[in-house]
């Protein structure tokens, strides 16, 4: 455990990650909660909770479905900025798996079914508990 705790923080740092977070911090002016070191990385925009995680060589973006209609849309359309941003730190194509294709960053139609999708859940879950 002393070894552990003794080694440098940005052993590892995953490529793109100074970028991501930057620029995650002017997209969402300053909301980010950052875990910054290893094994893992990850950064989350608490009022959307939209989080972006990096662990063993793997990527990852979640975002919980407690938004509906154009708070949904809002959401999709920071998931896409986000999703570019990594993208172009990184050189990964990003991948939506409800939607079952590559995520066609900015693309109206793509946005539109993706937000479909969170308004599906909020139907069959009710009125959403959503964070203020």
């Amino acid at each position: 455990m002393e070894a552990l705790e003794n080694q440098p923080a940005n052993q590892d740092l995953p490529v793109g990650w100074d970028v991501i977070t930057a620029s995650a911090r002017k997209l969402f002016r300053g909301e980010i909660s950052i875990v910054d070191g290893p094994p893992s990385w990850s950064l989350t925009h608490p009022p959307t909770g939209i989080d972006v995680s990096y662990l063993q060589g793997e990527w990852s973006m979640t975002v919980p479905y407690w938004s509906d209609g154009d708070g949904a849309e809002e959401v999709v359309r920071q998931v896409h900025a986000l999703a570019s941003i990594v993208e172009a730190a990184t050189g990964l194509t990003a991948y939506d798996p409800q939607l079952g294709e590559p995520m066609k960053i900015g693309d109206n139609q793509t946005i539109q079914k993706a937000t479909g999708i969170f308004n599906q859940v909020a139907q069959f879950f009710g009125p959403t508990n959503s964070p203020s």
